[in-house]
């Protein structure tokens, strides 16, 4: 199980969309996953359209995992699952036997049902619905459902206003059945993924959670929506119930640590301070315990936000660049998505801005509350600056830049854009305090260890151009540059130029290997085969590679500029993965 099984069935053309991308890759990343496919017996046969699901169990399989195919015995027996055509003929019990045996001999040429602990389970839901009354599933099962629900789905809907179609009771019945499935293999046999066509298609309840990575307006929630279902969210609910400040941070670069800084100064000035979002566990379960004298700091990633309709009291924005274009249908609805972070706020709203990122200095214009501005280039009117190596805020000495402890000019912007977010909660003592004290972020530039005069470091966290950019200028003299990783369809264009002067040698590996050795060659500053490109099949290759071309003085640093996805559950595992080669070596 060492491989990625959602990133296997995306490769080969077998995922379409996935309700929680980030939730079915963490549930991969913790051993056996037992998945499902359902079907109804109608024929002793499996058609044509049964053999992507199928596939993708045998996939799973092959790889570790343990697939169960469900046969619908019972709810075969009373309705059509795609409530499209009128009513169904019954099938009689010795007719979806028969229908069952046929279909697992089909079976066993896809999957094992005889191979350890991950073997194939064939199951048929009139075992359990067969077992229990009417009295106790309406008792049990049917008080979760409401017909005004049931109704207003679309699939039922037609029916019903059809008067060329009729919808018994009987067929109308079939999604209670359903879902009872899903809850009877995860107590049972401690199944967590459905596999399939229309599986969020019978979801019927009166507030529905979203989880960041599914988009809003895929049709099934457009449906829900319609059919009068709220649709929130964790960070939706806890903006509404939180009883204290908020300070977010959003950004394409740099959210992690701002929002760290900020939670760090805060603790050191005396403040109760809750830290959650992006990272960090749930805050709404801990709502209930804060205060209004305490402060909640949050990470906010674009997916959070693009259905946000609250904004923060004080709205933090470090720069904003293309990433997850894998995700947002363009640019323009990531760039919106980070503007929901101040768009809601009230007059007494504040919001800090990057003003040397052209796309967050213009956010000023829609912002309702008062603008601050962080700056390295210049000296903005409101706000806090660089001049000559010492921070100010508004002509006021914070902090000399060489007492920061963590390399890089971007992490200058970071404490700029927290020093602007604590104003008036903190003083400049507590800033320069955490600046001479705080070690960083765990594979924010973090450095492993020396072998052999090479400096080795971990910048895992470069899921993006813009972050390996900002890496690259953290030193001094040209790298060893190892990077590559999952396709996020963002372009690398800039990335190239950069590259070839910033970077002696790279190191490529990962699905984006070939795109990122195209922008660097077609910059117009490689020049003589600089750097030299090397590829690697794997991370270990690379560190290997990397060991075997580096003399003393040399600094060889991770800096993906991509995900993690396409060998990796995260860029955390990836980031411990090369620390633990490095210190192999």
């Amino acid at each position: 199980m060492t491989e990625n099984a959602l990133e296997v069935l995306r490769a080969r053309g077998f995922i379409d969309w996935t309700t929680d991308d980030g939730g079915v890759k963490e549930l991969f990343g913790k051993g056996m996953v037992t998945a499902y496919v359902g079907f109804d017996p109608t024929a002793d046969s499996l058609h044509v359209g049964h053999l992507i699901p199928l596939m993708g169990l045998a996939w799973l399989q092959r790889l570790g995992h343990r697939p169960i195919v469900l046969a619908g015995g019972g709810t075969g027996m009373i309705g059509d699952p795609s409530m499209k055509s009128n009513e169904r003929n019954l099938l009689t019990m010795d007719q979806i036997r028969h229908n069952v045996e046929g279909v697992k001999k089909q079976l066993a040429h896809f999957v094992s049902f005889d191979c350890g602990e991950n073997s194939a389970l064939l199951v048929n839901n009139y075992d359990w619905l067969s077992a229990m009354n009417f009295l106790e599933f309406l008792r049990d099962v049917g008080k979760f459902f409401t017909i005004n629900k049931m109704i207003a789905k679309e699939h039922v809907r037609s029916r019903i206003e059809d008067p060329t179609k009729s919808l018994s009771f009987t067929e109308f019945s079939y999604t209670l059945l359903q879902s009872y499935d899903f809850y009877h293999l995860y107590t049972t046999y401690g199944c967590r993924l459905q596999l399939g066509e229309d599986y969020l298609k019978d979801l019927t309840a009166d507030v529905i959670f979203r989880t960041p990575g599914m988009h809003p307006d895929i049709p099934a929630l457009r449906q829900l929506r319609e059919s009068g279902a709220e649709i929130t969210s964790e960070m939706e609910v806890f903006f509404e119930v939180c009883p204290c400040h908020i300070i977010a941070v959003t950004g394409s670069d740099g959210k992690t640590t701002t929002t760290t800084l900020i939670a760090k100064i805060l603790e050191h000035a005396g403040h109760r301070v809750w830290i959650g979002g992006n990272i960090g566990a749930p805050l709404l379960p801990q709502a209930a315990d804060m205060t209004p004298t305490d402060i909640a700091v949050v990470e906010l990633s674009s997916f959070q936000l693009m259905t946000m309709e609250r904004s923060a009291d004080i709205a933090v924005v470090t720069n904003v660049a293309p990433n997850h274009l894998d995700v947002h249908k363009d640019m323009a609805e990531y760039v919106q998505a980070k503007k929901n972070v101040f768009a809601h706020q009230s007059e007494a709203g504040k919001v800090i801005l990057n003003y040397d990122n052209a796309i967050t200095r213009g956010f000023a214009a829609d912002a309702n509350g008062t603008v601050e501005y962080f700056s390295r280039q210049t000296k903005p009117e409101n706000g806090v600056y660089l001049e000559d190596g010492v921070i100010y805020r508004n002509g006021k000495r914070i902090m000399a830049a060489a007492d920061i402890r963590i390399p890089g000019v971007h992490n200058i912007e970071n404490y700029m854009a927290a020093a602007c977010a604590v104003e008036g909660l903190a003083t400049e003592e507590d800033i320069d305090e955490i600046a001479r004290t705080f070690a960083g972020v765990e594979h924010r530039i973090e450095f492993v260890r020396e072998l052999d005069g090479v400096k080795y470091y971990n910048d895992s966290i470069a899921s993006s151009p813009s972050r390996t950019i900002a890496g690259l200028h953290s030193f001094h003299q040209k790298l060893v540059l190892i990077a590559g990783g999952y396709d996020k369809k963002i372009p690398f264009d800039v990335l190239g130029p950069e590259i070839c002067a910033h970077v002696r040698l790279l190191i490529l590996c990962g699905a984006t290997a070939e795109k990122i050795e195209a922008a660097v060659k077609s910059a117009p500053n490689y020049l003589n085969g600089q750097p030299e490109i090397l590829h690697a099949q794997t991370l270990e290759e690379a560190v290997r590679l990397a060991k075997q071309y580096t003399v003393p003085g040399d600094i060889v640093t991770l800096s993906p500029a991509c995900a993690a996805f396409d060998q990796f559950k995260n860029f955390m595992v990836r980031g411990e993965t090369y620390k633990t080669l490095v210190q192999g070596l």
